[in-house]
C-alpha cells in the first residue's frame, strides 16, 4: 500500500500534523499503536498561541477558558498574569484527542491499533512495517512521543536538553474550579499545578526532581496538597473523577529536526519539561508549518527551512524552562525573582504575555 504522507504517532501533535496537510491536499494516514481518545499525564492547559493554531484548523474542543496564571510560594505570597486579549483553554486531554480525532475522520486515513515496528529507505521516501504489511510513503512524519522508538531506530535521538531529571503524576477532583486561573503552587524540589478542564473538574499535576521523597498508595494526591499551605485541606471532601497517571523522565531531544524524506515533530522532535506548559502549542504550530511546507507537494530533497523552523517553535519554550526550572533548582533566586514580580505585576505580566 502507499501513502502520500505518513504520519506515526496519533497524539495531539500528530493528528494537528495529519489535519493541517490534509487542509492543503496531502493524502495522509495516521498510524497509532492504541486507539482514540487517547491520555497521558499532563497539565492539559492550551496556552494562547497554540490555541490559536488549534482553532485555525477548525478545532474547537470543550473545556474552561483561562485567564492566566497564579504563582504561590508560601515564603513570599502569589501574584498573577493575564494573557490579555488572547484567550486560554483548559482542556481534559480525552477531550482533545476526542475533538481532533473527530476533525480528522473526514479528512485523514486513520489507523488504530497499527504499530510501526521499524521503517527502510525506499528510492523515494520511506517503507513502513506493521503488523498489518508494510506501507511506502513519500514523506514520513514521526509523532510518536517523547520516548520515540523510530527517532532510536535512526540513530537520531540526542543528549538530554535539560540537566535535571524530573518526573510527573497528575489526577482530577470532581469539583468546580476556585478560579479561572492555573494555580501553580511552589515547594522544595516539586510543584502542583491546577487546571480548570471543566464546570466541575479540576486537574492537579504534580512535577518534582528526581531523589524528592514521594507519597505513594491510595491516598497519594492527598498527601501530596497536605505539602503545600496554599492547598492543605482545601478540597477535603472532593472525590477524584479520574484514575493517578504518571510520566517518567521528561527531558528528551532529537539530534535533528528533520532527515532525508521526514522529521520530527510534538513531543518525538524534544520535550524538555511539563513546567513551562508549552508543549501543545510547540506541536500545533509544528503542524502549521507542514501545511505552508508542503502546500505544493512534495519537493524532491530537504524542504528549505524547515530544519531551523522546526527548531523556532521550540526557542521561547526552551528559553522559559530554563528559567522556571533553574528558578526550581535555587529557591533563594526565586524567592528574589517572586518578590519582584509580586511588588510589580506588570512585570510579569509582560514576560508572560511575551512567552505565550
Amino acid at each position: 500500500m502507499k501513502t502520500e504522507i505518513a504520519v506515526v504517532g496519533g497524539g495531539p501533535a500528530g493528528l494537528a500534523a495529519a489535519l493541517a496537510l490534509a487542509k492543503v491536499g496531502r493524502d495522509v494516514c495516521v498510524l497509532e499503536r492504541n486507539d482514540w481518545p487517547q491520555d497521558r499525564a499532563c497539565g492539559e492547559g492550551i496556552l494562547p498561541d497554540g490555541l490559536a493554531h488549534l482553532q485555525a484548523l477548525g478545532v474547537n474542543p470543550a473545556g474552561m477558558p483561562i485567564k492566566g496564571i497564579e504563582y504561590h510560594d508560601a515564603r513570599i505570597g502569589s501574584f498573577r498574569g493575564i494573557f490579555g486579549h488572547k484567550p486560554a483553554l483548559g482542556v481534559r486531554r480525552t477531550v482533545l484527542s476526542e475533538a481532533l480525532h473527530s476533525a480528522c475522520s473526514t479528512q485523514v486515513d486513520l489507523r488504530p491499533h497499527e504499530a510501526v515496528s521499524g521503517m527502510s529507505k525506499i528510492d523515494k521516501g520511506w517503507r513502513l512495517e506493521t503488523p498489518q504489511g508494510s506501507l511506502d510513503a513519500r514523506y514520513v512524519v514521526v509523532a510518536d512521543g517523547p520516548r520515540s522508538a523510530l527517532r532510536e531506530q535512526l540513530g537520531l535521538t540526542g543528549k538530554p536538553p535539560m540537566n535535571v531529571d524530573r518526573l510527573g503524576w497528575r489526577q482530577h477532583l470532581n469539583i468546580e474550579p476556585p478560579s479561572p486561573y492555573v494555580e501553580v503552587h511552589w515547594g522544595m524540589g516539586y510543584e502542583a499545578y491546577l487546571t480548570p478542564v471543566g464546570p466541575k473538574q479540576l486537574g492537579v499535576a504534580l512535577l518534582w526532581r528526581q531523589g524528592v521523597e514521594i507519597p505513594k498508595g491510595p491516598s497519594r494526591l492527598w498527601r501530596w496538597l497536605d505539602r503545600f499551605d496554599g492547598l492543605r485541606g482545601r478540597f477535603d471532601g472532593a472525590e477524584p473523577s479520574s484514575a493517578g497517571r504518571g510520566i517518567g523522565r521528561m527531558a528528551v531531544s532529537a539530534r535533528r529536526s528533520t532527515f532525508e524524506d521526514g522529521c520530527f515533530v510534538g513531543d518525538a522532535l524534544a520535550f524538555f519539561d511539563g513546567i513551562s506548559g508549552e508543549g501543545l502549542s510547540a506541536g500545533f504550530a509544528q503542524a502549521s508549518l507542514l501545511a505552508s511546507a508542503f502546500e505544493t507537494g512534495i519537493p524532491n530533497g530537504a524542504v528549505p527551512g524547515l530544519e531551523r523552523q522546526l527548531w523556532a517553535t521550540l526557542r521561547s519554550k526552551r528559553r522559559l524552562t530554563h528559567l522556571l526550572l533553574l528558578l526550581h533548582k535555587h529557591p533563594t533566586l526565586r524567592k528574589f525573582v517572586f518578590a519582584l514580580f509580586r511588588r510589580q505585576p506588570q512585570i510579569f505580566g509582560w514576560a508572560l504575555n511575551r512567552s505565550v
